[in-house]
């Protein structure tokens, strides 16, 4: 190796050192065994790893039993998927061993076992994708767990059978990439092309300048606005509608409202719907990025990567305004009084139980983020009556202080607009007395800018369920806690909770409702200008009892869920390396992705540092060079990489 050659290593090395650091998150791991089985009303889910693999540091921040964990199967020939979230609630460790337990399926996803260790294995009782195709072709698996993903695939000559209803695989070897997230690539800008190396391959295209790229970000910011519910309830006179509860011939039972939240069957006590506050933010990262495609594939934010725990994404984040409940808070606190029955009213406050996991596009600002929360109830209505939530405000003023609660007087910052209303503004920093805490609804919450929907069954016990729990025939009540959700009677063996019910049939105080429709909204333009752009994101879900007789009594509680909410998303972070200009010997260069074809955000290395050969006032290069050719900085002279 020549001085120049040396050089140009000492200055490259760093960032492939970097480079590869970021890709120590992936662990690509060969696939021990997959089985996905449906069949006469029951499905069967195995996935195995014997590795070798790097299991997490016990205490990390990878750790599931901190932080949780999710094991994805999704389908590359289709991009159908479907992930089953691990909350960190149900995992312990032992040593270096972690195993999840859910022996009751409380979870939506049904996952009874999972261990990581020694073995990687996850087995439970929903399959998750559907199996109707003929044939599957290849399914990939990934479980992650903080900053790690396991990435297993079964491909062609290591599936044993792949029909309707059943695809079992085995003994396939470790794939050579996780799915969304294309090959570590070392990128090197020239003038109007771009030569991208990855493993084996070597390709030039032209990408021109100035085309949609959100790569040059590292975060995707949501923030809600003030809702849109109108007046009138179900009627939503005035306000804009984001879908709808309809019966079997399809008539329209109940609009709803963007800014609505919506919950329980056709004996709900409290008037619908309650208010979504504005002025929430989530923020997540984006863990990978392709500027051809506009994919972005979207992970959890930590309180470090945010800047708060009150609008970051992650599990197992520290709460100190609420001790012993982790999690990064999702929105400020959310009164729901009840003008029916003031004493029942209650304040809640959301926290993310699973880290938050999805994908989106650069293109449209469309986005689907998965973001399980607990949903911790206070049951404040018999003292505060209509103002459930401590509110924020500047009586008797100069400046904000709690109204109420343990932090009554205290100095506080409001977390949405007074103009809301009388329970109005709240803040975290004005948290609910803990002694109304009465438990934790874990809310399967899955947010997108597309449509969702649910379709209610006839069970033996009631028609029109939407949500079934294992439950009494002729009371409500229900097994648990925690509950058990169920889909038929066959899955409820525990007596006197032999029936799959929910407390009332139908939806939203309405009785014989067949579905439940909601339709987001992207942004419909580029959004790489790093500018707000509106968005609607919904959300259909189950909700389970609370085992409280007060709150699912006005509730009507286990029963369906569904929110609407307006607001504004944007990218935010800029990557320090996408921006900066440096100059080297009288020349600039910048090393901007714009100008890159293909981009992973936490694993690309851009040599352009080093001017391409023949830019003013380099000179060119005589001869070829086998490898890529670049200036050294010193000597104005070509040398080969």
């Amino acid at each position: 190796m020549n001085g120049y050659q040396r050089m140009i290593a000492l200055l490259v090395a760093p960032l492939l050192l970097g480079a590869a650091a970021a890709r120590a998150a992936d662990q690509l791991v060969p696939g021990t065994k997959l089985l996905l089985k449906s069949a006469n009303g029951r499905e069967v889910l195995s996935f195995k790893s014997t590795g070798p693999f790097t299991p997490p540091t016990p205490g990390s921040g990878d750790d599931p039993s901190n932080v949780g964990a999710s094991l994805q199967i999704l389908n590359p020939g289709t991009s159908e998927s479907f992930t089953f979230n691990l909350p960190q609630a149900h995992w312990s460790v032992s040593g270096t061993t972690f195993r999840y337990v859910d022996s009751a399926l409380v979870e939506a996803g049904k996952v009874k076992i999972a261990i990581i260790g020694r073995i990687l294995k996850v087995s439970g009782k929903k399959i998750g994708i559907t199996l109707n195709e003929p044939t599957q072709g290849t399914l990939d698996a990934v479980f992650t767990t903080g900053s790690i993903r396991y990435c297993a695939s079964f491909g062609d000559g290591f599936v044993k059978r792949d029909e309707p209803g059943r695809f079992i695989a085995g003994k396939a070897p470790a794939p050579g990439s996780c799915p969304g997230a294309p090959p570590p690539t070392t990128t090197t800008s020239v003038p109007g092309t771009t030569t991208t190396t990855s493993t084996g391959t070597t390709t030039t295209s032209t990408a021109p300048t100035g085309g949609c790229n959100c790569c040059c970000f590292s975060q995707l910011s949501f923030t809600t606005g003030l809702p849109q519910i109108g007046t009138g309830g179900c009627a939503n006179t005035g306000g804009t509608n984001v879908g709808s509860v309809t019966d079997d011939s399809g008539a329209a039972l109940c609009n709803l409202a963007a800014g609505g939240l919506y919950f329980g069957g056709s004996g709900v006590g409290v008037p619908l719907p309650a208010e979504i506050p504005d002025m929430g933010q989530s923020i997540v990262n984006i863990t990978a990025c392709d500027t051809p495609t506009g994919a972005l594939t979207l992970g959890a934010a930590t309180d470090t990567d945010s800047g708060s725990n009150r609008n970051c994404t992650a599990a197992g984040v520290n709460n100190p305004e609420y001790p012993g409940k982790p999690g990064c808070l999702f929105g400020p606190p959310l009164p729901i009084p009840n003008t029916n029955s003031a004493a029942t009213s209650t304040c809640v406050v959301n926290r993310v139980s699973t880290n938050a996991s999805g994908s989106g596009n650069c293109g449209d600002g469309s986005s689907a983020i998965n973001i399980p929360l607990l949903s911790d109830i206070y049951l404040t209505g018999p003292t505060d009556g209509l103002i459930p939530c401590p509110r924020c405000d500047t009586n008797p003023g100069p400046g904000f202080t709690c109204q109420a609660g343990p932090n009554s007087g205290q100095p506080c910052t409001p977390g949405n607009s007074a103009s809301l209303g009388s329970s109005y503004p709240t803040s975290h920093d004005c948290p609910p007395t803990s002694a109304a805490f009465i438990g934790s609804l874990p809310i399967p919450f899955a947010l997108s800018t597309a449509t969702q929907s649910m379709t209610a069954a006839d069970l033996s016990a009631q028609p029109f369920v939407f949500c079934g729990f294992c439950g009494q025939q002729f009371s409500p009540s229900f097994q648990g806690p925690p509950a058990v959700p169920c889909t038929s009677d066959s899955q409820c063996t525990v007596a006197p909770n032999t029936k799959c019910r929910q407390r009332n049939s139908g939806a939203f105080g309405q009785g014989p409702a067949r579905t439940i429709t909601s339709s987001g909204s992207p942004a419909g333009v580029c959004i790489d200008d790093g500018a707000t752009h509106a968005s609607t994101l919904v959300s259909v879900f189950c909700i389970p009892p609370t085992f409280n007789p007060t709150v699912d009594g006005a509730g009507d509680l286990p029963g369906p869920g569904a929110v609407g909410l307006p607001g504004e998303s944007q990218i935010v972070s800029p990557i320090p390396a996408c921006t900066t200009s440096t100059t080297i010997a009288g020349g600039t260069t910048s090393t901007s992705l714009a100008s890159t074809t293909s981009t992973a955000v936490a694993t690309t290395t851009s040599t352009s540092l080093l001017p391409a050969c023949g830019s003013a006032p380099f000179p060119v290069c005589a001869g070829t060079c086998p490898g890529t050719q670049v200036c050294t900085p010193l000597t104005l002279t070509c040398a080969c990489m």
